[in-house]
């Protein structure tokens, strides 16, 4: 799970977990061949892997911190400072995970070279967008009211305040942090282990880091509401990550950025945000 091997063909030593030889593309002996569909998850080392989710996930967190101290030091308004937060925090942390995995850019392109991506992604998104609208029907057919959550609440203002920024941070580079963290970093980490822990693991982990915590404190129908928005994220989360195990990287961020976008763009259109940002 954790090891090398040497590859028979080239002599290169890989990671165990990975489908072909990166040099060669000799198929590995001790993993099973899916040629078209499967087995094509971005693998890096576990090392790498750890310290991928824990700089995407904590380093967020205190990203944010350090952005929101500067704004109140600079004095920004609300609106100024929610947008230098997110796009600084954003940006910088996509700077570090691409720094930190430079070793493996070359797995990163090579991600985006399947025929398969823009035609996963596609069908990925219509997959999310599909679960949406069947899971809003039977919300309404029972007549149970949700609406958008704190995370989707936080974003709208600045979305119609810096449109541009939005579609490059929102829609490309927050979904490129996100599948770095949790598609490379932790699925891959416990892929090693067990698929299906990791598929669900993943989905639970993605679903919560779009929750807001603090509605326990509220309580009430605040609290409600965001249970009843975690559905749109596990399915997401299934989708992302099933479209990296049997696509790739390129696959499950095509999906994920289709969806921010879109996102993105029906609340420049709209006012407000009607597809859930992942």
């Amino acid at each position: 799970m954790f090891k090398k091997i040497t590859c028979e063909n080239c002599g290169k030593r890989f990671d165990e977990i990975d489908q072909n030889c990166p040099a060669c593309d000799e198929p590995n002996p001790n993993v099973p061949q899916k040629r078209r569909f499967g087995n094509k998850g971005l693998y890096v080392p576990f090392w790498m892997q750890i310290t991928l989710f824990f700089v995407g996930w904590l380093g967020l967190q205190v990203l944010a911190i350090i952005f929101q101290l500067i704004a109140q030091l600079a004095g920004f308004e609300d609106v100024v400072r929610s947008a230098f937060v997110m796009f600084g925090a954003y940006t910088t942390l996509g700077i570090a995970l691409l720094a930190i995995s430079c070793t493996q850019i070359k797995k990163y392109l090579k991600a985006f070279k399947n025929w398969l991506v823009p035609i996963a992604g596609v069908i990925g998104l219509f997959a999310i967008l599909a679960f949406n609208l069947t899971y809003n029907t039977i919300l309404s057919i029972l007549k149970i009211g949700v609406s958008d959550n704190a995370n989707e609440q936080s974003v709208n203002s600045y979305i119609t305040a810096y449109p541009v920024l939005s579609i490059i941070v929102i829609g490309l580079i927050g979904p490129l942090c996100e599948e770095i963290t949790y598609r490379v970093g932790f699925y891959g980490f416990f892929r090693r282990i067990n698929k299906y822990l990791a598929f669900a693991l993943t989905m639970v982990v993605f679903a919560l880091i779009h929750f807001d915590f603090g509605a326990f404190a509220e309580g009430g129908d605040v609290l409600i509401n965001e249970l009843l928005n975690l559905p749109f994220y596990l399915a997401a989360a299934f989708v992302f990550t099933f479209l990296f195990e049997k696509v790739g990287f390129g696959a499950s961020f095509a999906a994920h950025a289709s969806n921010n976008l879109l996102s993105v763009l029906s609340t420049l259109a709209l006012g407000q945000c009607v597809i859930p940002l992942l």
